[in-house]
Parts: structure tokens; C-alpha cells; sequence
């Protein structure tokens, strides 16, 4: 079975005036102002800025509509980014084809510097952005690009893809890389939904892909 190539389909750091100001015209579902925040909202904004040492981001701003639920999402992407086992450049490397695949230009936005910074080459962030199968990359990397492009593509995973995986990174970096990609897929449906750009004043990073056939 081959590997599909194409997909169907300055981090959010800026105070929340600016974001509601620069992106009211797109944005759907923008920051809870404090004053209108319920306890509960309360309690989890709290929580997040104790778990992350930061304001909150994008995708949890919104899903602050649903305080128990972005606390749970909070200590599963806590888990995903900075606890699990499997290295930092092939989590990347899973987390932006999620991104590509959903053309979520925030998801985009936060992580591609971040797998450069991991180790991947830029020019596999770039390939990958264009929709390609980038050349040249290492084993494992190749190894968790076809497994994640071809659950994000098939909805399933062939025999080879999934033998070859376990083989090479063990039964529980492939668990946690097909869950990096479901958890980044939530985000990604949360940031859509929300109308979340990639940044202020700038060009969007993702373009849009025409669907494969």
C-alpha cells in the first residue's frame, strides 16, 4: 500500500485585546473576558497558568466554553508535549501533518518552528506544508510520517506501516504518536471551528490542498 502524499484539507501570544482587535472579523469564538468568566472558568484559567507558566493559547481560549473538558484537554496536551516517551522531533513531525491535514494555521504556526528546533529539517517542514512526501528524512522519521499519513488519509494503517513502526520504535512511541495525532486533530476542529488565523498581521502559513482522489 503506498503512502498518500497529499492531504484533504508568531504563536498566539499576544494579549487578548489585541487578538479581539486584529481578528474579531474571522474569529468566531475569541477570550472570555474576565468579568464575564464563571468560577469554574475561573478555576481552570488558574489551573492552565499553573500547569503551562503561560496565558492561555488559542484553542483553550476557546474551549474554556467548556471549563471541565479544556482542564481534561489541558492534562492530556500537558502529557503529549512534555511527558510522553516519544522524542520531540517525531512528535513534531506528527503534530504537522495533523496540521496540514486539517490546514490549521495556528496548530502551524506554534509547532513549525518547534520542529526545527526538535531537529527536522526545514526542509521536511517545508515539504510537508506543500503537501509532499519530503526527501531525505531519518529512519524513524520516515517511519512515523507513513504511519500518521496513513491513518490521517486511509483512517487505518496497513500491516506493513503498523510492523514496520512497532519494529523500529516499540509498541508504545506508536500509541503515543497515533495519539498525538488524535489529540492535535481535536485542536484542529476546535481552531476551524473557532476560526482561529495562524497570527496577527500576518500571511497565513498553510495554503489550501486540493483533494486527493
Amino acid at each position: 500500500m503506498s503512502v498518500p502524499t497529499r492531504f484533504t484539507s508568531l504563536a498566539y501570544s499576544f494579549v487578548f485585546g489585541m487578538y479581539a482587535l486584529t481578528c474579531s472579523a474571522q474569529v468566531r469564538l475569541g477570550p472570555v473576558p474576565v468579568g464575564r468568566q464563571t468560577e469554574a472558568q475561573k478555576k481552570a484559567v488558574a489551573a492552565y497558568k499553573a500547569d503551562r507558566k503561560a496565558e492561555l493559547n488559542a484553542p483553550y481560549a476557546v474551549l474554556l466554553r467548556s471549563p471541565e473538558m479544556m482542564m481534561r484537554m489541558r492534562a492530556l496536551g500537558s502529557y503529549v508535549r512534555f511527558e510522553g516517551v516519544l522524542p520531540a522531533r517525531l512528535r513534531e513531525v506528527a503534530v504537522l501533518l495533523t496540521a496540514r491535514a486539517w490546514t490549521a494555521q495556528f496548530e502551524w504556526t506554534e509547532n513549525a518552528q518547534l520542529a526545527v528546533d526538535s531537529g527536522v529539517k526545514a526542509e521536511t517542514v517545508k515539504a510537508i506544508a506543500e503537501g509532499r512526501r519530503p526527501v531525505g528524512m531519518a529512519e524513524d522519521e520516515a517511519i512515523v510520517y507513513d504511519l500518521c499519513a496513513e491513518l490521517l488519509q486511509n483512517k487505518s494503517v496497513s500491516d506493513v506501516t503498523y510492523n514496520r513502526a512497532v519494529a523500529k520504535l516499540g509498541e508504545q512511541q506508536v500509541v503515543e504518536a497515533v495519539t498525538t495525532v488524535g489529540y492535535y486533530t481535536m485542536i484542529g476542529m476546535v481552531l476551524n471551528t473557532a476560526r482561529i488565523p495562524g497570527g496577527a498581521g500576518v500571511p497565513e502559513p498553510l495554503a489550501g490542498l486540493p483533494a486527493t482522489r
